[in-house]
């Protein structure tokens, strides 16, 4: 077992921090952008497989309006 020192947890906590803001943007932006799609009239469908949400996601944001 590796033991690290704090500046290397530090290092550690803060990267894995900055990845959980990154996918947490790049959700909310796939969301936002399969908003516009669907307002334009696209189906469930194609707008999950462009966005690359599940369909249970774009089925949520369909349902929230």
């Amino acid at each position: 077992m590796e033991i690290k020192t704090r500046r290397e947890t530090r290092q550690t906590l803060a990267q894995w921090f900055e990845e959980k803001g990154r996918l947490a943007v790049r959700q909310e932006v796939s969301q936002e952008f399969a908003q516009r799609l669907l307002s334009k009239g696209m189906s469930r469908e194609d707008v999950a497989e462009v966005t690359t949400l599940p369909l249970t996601e774009v089925d949520k944001l369909i349902n929230s309006n």
